[in-house]
């Protein structure tokens, strides 16, 4: 089986903030975690819109951990 393109993201936890790759329209790059499961919700910390994100996409999106 070839890895070499799957990333591995830290556990992230409900409260976690999160910088992804691209920043949300209104210009934040901060995301906050607001749920889990198969799809993750994120709050922008800019606009505080909610998202949700499948799982398999925030592990290609992400960048690091805020706080």
């Amino acid at each position: 089986m070839n890895n070499h393109n799957v990333r591995n993201i830290p556990t992230v936890a409900v409260g976690d903030t999160i910088a992804l790759k691209k920043a949300h329209p209104c210009g934040a790059n901060a995301w906050i975690v607001t749920g889990l499961g198969a799809d993750i919700r994120l709050q922008c910390s800019g606009c505080k819109r909610h998202v949700m994100i499948a799982r398999s996409e925030l592990e290609r999106r992400y960048r690091e951990h805020l706080a």
